[in-house]
């Protein structure tokens, strides 16, 4: 084993000893008008009550946030089975107070959100390898899987977005069209995603390969959302990007996007700003961040299909154009760390390949 190879077996044992360390913090929490506190955790244990007890299909037939999650179906399947084993050795009622207040149950939704983060660096580190070997596959692997961004978000928030950000490497680094519906099907993000996916396969593999992959892209989502066609609730699964839309529609519900340092610079709270609230004229927040993304993606798809910059590039690039996007719910802007830094990695293979590391 090569020393570089050790850096990146320690920095996931170092992963693992935080996540560990903060496995019973409270994650992120906002104080409520009676003095009570209440984060995106209590969320999460919600949903796993809610598909435990009713099944994947019952995830969105209720009201945000205790009977209706706003995420789509992949996570919740993680969170189901985590649920099955609640029931099996804590609780077989599933009482909701008892659920809120079971350390179990809270380290069970963090662990789910440490494995998709490591099975990202993974992702990225078997990615990597395949292309340009193993010093630069080590480096990058250790880099994505230390960050203190990431970790915060997983080991203290228990967020669960590692599941888009793993099957999206997968996506680019593979130009897979399966791994890219199940990225689809884990958060709306990935959409973005789409487009230079196709453009990708039919530049370096042509019609016929574009045309199987969208076929099988189509049948691996037909099998997420199974349960959804069988029990007749298809309608609501996709009433689902009207509903993410519509929670906490705000200039900006977290720090890591550039519409919060533009309210700040404004003299405003972007947390209790409306993102419908106008920027310059009559153009709103929204209008404004929409039009910024469009012309982001359309400049990244133009330097892709030039051969400007590679395919890896493209992609980080096209997730930086998030911090630009309409500025609404938590769900939507909080990742973006996440996102860049699992897109900028797989991106890093061009430098490490052409500088020699």
């Amino acid at each position: 084993m090569t020393r570089v190879t050790g850096l990146f077996l320690a920095s996931i044992a170092l992963m693992l000893i935080v996540g560990h360390l903060l496995r019973d913090t409270p994650g992120f929490v906002v104080r409520n008008e009676d003095g009570s506190y209440e984060g995106d955790i209590v969320h999460y244990v919600y949903w796993t009550r809610l598909v435990t007890l009713g099944g994947i299909q019952a995830a969105y037939g209720g009201t945000w946030p205790e009977t209706y999650a706003v995420y789509p179906p992949l996570p919740l399947y993680a969170y189901q089975a985590v649920g099955n084993l609640y029931r099996a050795v804590e609780d077989p009622t599933f009482d909701p107070q008892r659920a809120q207040e079971s350390l179990w149950l809270r380290r069970a939704i963090k662990a789910v959100a440490q494995a998709w983060h490591l099975l990202t660096a993974l992702a990225i580190y078997f990615v990597v390898r395949r292309g340009y070997g193993g010093r630069p596959a080590a480096l990058t692997g250790s880099v994505y899987v230390i960050n203190p961004a990431l970790l915060y978000d997983v080991a203290h928030w228990a967020q669960p977005d590692g599941a888009h950000s793993l099957f999206s490497v997968l996506a680019i680094g593979l130009l897979s069209w399966s791994a890219m519906s199940l990225a689809a099907l884990a958060k709306p993000q990935a959409w973005v995603l789409l487009p230079l996916l196709a453009v990708g396969t039919l530049r370096e593999r042509g019609w016929r390969a574009l045309v199987i992959g969208l076929l099988v892209g189509c049948a691996v989502s037909a099998l997420v959302v199974l349960p959804f066609l069988l029990s007749g609730r298809l309608g609501e699964l996709l009433s689902l990007p009207a509903t993410v839309g519509s929670v906490m529609p705000v200039v900006s519900a977290d720090a890591h996007n550039l519409w919060w340092i533009v309210a700040t610079l404004r003299g405003i709270d972007p947390l209790f700003t409306n993102d419908s609230a106008r920027l310059v004229g009559p153009l709103t927040y929204r209008v404004v961040a929409a039009s910024l993304v469009v012309a982001q993606l359309l400049v990244t798809y133009w330097l892709y299909w030039t051969r400007r910059v590679s395919l890896a590039e493209a992609a980080a690039l096209g997730i930086l154009a998030g911090s630009c996007a309409p500025p609404r719910r938590t769900r939507i802007t909080c990742s973006l760390r996440c996102r860049c830094w699992r897109s900028l990695c797989p991106a890093a293979l061009r430098w490490c390949g052409s500088t020699g590391y």
